[in-house]
């Protein structure tokens, strides 16, 4: 195993589940949404972990077809009593992925007219989700359309209805007047569907930003993502939800050497240091996700010291100034978490990087083994 690994510690990520459903409240259902490999973390351990829980996950979602067949290959290997918990894909159905949906027990999204007709001709029954566009603007039928497309869906006889559900564009945001303005459209759709008389299943709207600030948008069931994972989805929601980030990065020091006055650390001669100066590697680079503009920014913990990054990211190394310190090869190093007062998680990162932690998460690569804590 390399020197460098992600360590998934899921007594944390029960945490965050726990929290978030003592938040929502026993009315509504939970989706784990474990989608791009549970954000980073690893649905071999990620998904087992949740279903260890006296009260496991409702639903579990995922982007892709294929990313559902992974999830309902683990939960069929965890027992009988698994095999039950509804799988959401959030792609679009098509041609290409409706064999993997049926023959995994997985539920489809609807919302367009070409779905109608693949769903008349399909010789099987089909488990599936309505997704309205109340103003997202990507996928969904126009909410203005939605309760006439929902009642067609209905009058397909091989299509099981399970639920509906739209997505927020600001839920993230300080600001919500259009996140309400959505959630208003949504409500009239449900409102219209009862009225009809029309039994929808269940109706789901309520992403990480909507759990931490929109109560009203719980409804019957909520799709934590990030969350889950530890971390708000942004720095403006302002609802209090306690978290702890499931993944932290450790390593070991490659290489140590005394620096002489007038050398430079790496490519493009960014950093010279002093004489005498420690100057120690570690084997990430921009290939295991740590991101070339984090030169000479980024920080690790080494002994209960915090050493800054000299020199410029490379593929597969980076470098740190240790100063005076008795550096030794081997020593442990951690490069995303926290240790005492010492914290540099998700945040810390995507800040440097100039993004969001779901992409630190999601872009530590596959090079960087998981480990489970």
């Amino acid at each position: 195993m390399r020197d460098v690994v992600a360590v998934i510690d899921t007594g944390n990520l029960k945490f965050n589940f726990l929290s978030i459903r003592n938040k929502v409240g026993p009315a509504s259902k939970v989706m784990a949404v474990v989608k791009a490999d549970s954000y980073g973390h690893n649905i071999n351990y990620t998904v087992p972990a949740l279903c260890s829980l006296q009260n496991p996950p409702d639903y579990f979602g995922v982007a892709l077809a294929d990313e559902g067949a992974e999830v309902r290959s683990v939960l069929r290997g965890l027992g009988s009593e698994f095999h039950y918990i509804p799988v959401l894909v959030f792609e679009p159905l098509s041609e290409s992925n409706i064999d993997t949906i049926t023959e995994n027990d997985l539920c489809a999204t609807v919302f367009a007219p070409e779905h109608l007709e693949l769903l008349h001709k399909y010789p099987k029954n089909v488990k599936a989700h309505v997704k309205c566009d109340t103003g997202m603007g990507r996928l969904g039928i126009n909410f203005k359309n939605a309760p006439d497309f929902i009642n067609l869906v209905m009058l397909i006889k091989n299509v099981i209805l399970q639920g509906i559900y739209t997505h927020f564009a600001t839920s993230d945001a300080k600001e919500k007047s259009f996140a309400d303005l959505q959630l208003k459209r949504f409500k009239e759709i449900v409102n219209a569907l009862k009225t009809a008389g029309i039994d929808y299943g269940l109706a789901h709207c309520a992403n990480s930003g909507a759990i931490f600030d929109m109560p009203d948008s719980y409804m019957d069931m909520v799709r934590p993502g990030i969350s889950l994972y530890g971390y708000k989805p942004s720095l403006e929601v302002r609802g209090e939800l306690p978290l702890k980030p499931v993944m932290s990065i450790r390593g070991k020091v490659a290489s140590v050497r005394k620096a002489h006055k007038g050398e430079s650390v790496g490519y493009g001669q960014l950093y010279f240091p002093q004489e005498g100066e420690t100057i120690f590697s570690v084997g990430m680079g921009y290939a295991d996700g740590y991101l070339r503009r984090m030169t000479n920014f980024g920080e690790c913990l080494w002994n209960g010291k915090k050493c800054k990054l000299v020199g410029r990211v490379s593929m597969d190394r980076i470098t740190f100034s240790g100063g005076n310190e008795s550096v030794k090869t081997g020593d442990e190093v951690i490069l995303l978490g926290m240790e005492g007062d010492w914290r540099f998680d998700g945040w810390d990162f995507a800040k440097l990087m100039g993004t969001i932690p779901y992409e630190v998460t999601c872009g530590i690569s596959k090079r960087v083994p998981r480990v489970k804590y």
